[in-house]
């Protein structure tokens, strides 16, 4: 074969699918490995592959080709819905696939995307499904504690070097601009008080306070909860704490609140 289409064949620009098939912290935390996969290959297409539920996330971020919602639901398979999405990755013929979650969900989803170099962190001593799922495996006790650059020291295995910048990085949609607008007005500190986890959660007498602090400094600040009773219980408790505080309506549209996260000041 000539060295001039060798050559050709090795520097095309590649098709790659990126999965992390966790919860939104962890989608987040991944902004800036895809932005190393895209600036190591600007002319490349670069995919996600995340829960349906988390893809308002990556939508709106320019430089990723398409994000890929799979429906999810915890502790069932569905395999029903997720087959026409796997069916239709493999229409697409990627060129590699690395898994930042490194579960067994991801790593079956990279071997069902059909994609030859498919890339994973593993365990000392791997089952043998991710043996079988991932052609490229990342010992896991050599990667970082912290998130982002464990995602990075990941991708150096297919020596991709850092971005230019490891900020995390979230895009809302801009057509949702004036109905955020509506709700968060003004320029505000935005503070949401919630979590999935009670265990990681502030105190309200804890926000109270903070809120006296601030407005003591001249600060605007907005609160914020989760949608269900438990997390808007925590809002009302605050409200009864200090009942001046600026409390935002419950938003159940992940892409309205991204609009709304995007006005505020921190």
């Amino acid at each position: 074969m000539p060295v001039s289409l060798v050559c050709t064949m090795r520097s095309r620009p590649e098709k790659i699918l990126a999965l992390q098939f966790k919860y939104f912290g962890d989608a987040v935390f991944i902004t800036p490995a895809l932005r190393a996969l895209k600036e190591y290959q600007p002319a490349g297409e670069l995919h996600a592959l995340v829960a349906a539920e988390v893809a308002p996330l990556l939508e709106n971020l320019p430089w990723i080709k398409k994000v890929w919602a799979l429906p999810r639901t915890r502790g069932k398979a569905r395999f029903r819905d997720s087959w026409p999405v796997v069916r239709a990755l493999r229409r697409e013929h990627f060129d590699r696939v690395v898994d930042f979650g490194g579960n067994d969900r991801g790593a079956i989803l990279a071997f069902l995307s059909g994609a030859k170099r498919r890339l994973g962190p593993v365990d000392p001593k791997p089952r043998l499904l991710k043996k079988i799922c991932y052609t490229e495996k990342f010992p896991a006790e050599q990667l970082p504690d912290s998130w982002v650059q464990r995602h990075l020291k990941l991708l150096s295995a297919w020596k991709i070097p850092p971005p230019e910048s490891s900020r995390l990085e979230i895009a809302a949609d801009p057509a949702l601009a004036s109905e955020a607008a509506k709700l968060l007005p003004g320029k505000r500190i935005l503070c949401h008080i919630a979590t999935s986890q009670p265990k990681k959660e502030w105190p309200p007498r804890r926000w109270a306070e903070f809120h006296r602090l601030a407005k003591t400094a001249g600060l605007e600040l907005a609160f914020s909860s989760g949608i269900n009773e438990r997390e808007r219980a925590l809002l009302a408790e605050l409200k009864k704490l200090e009942p001046e505080v600026f409390a935002l309506p419950p938003v159940a549209d992940l892409r309205l609140f991204l609009a709304i996260l995007r006005r505020g000041d921190a």
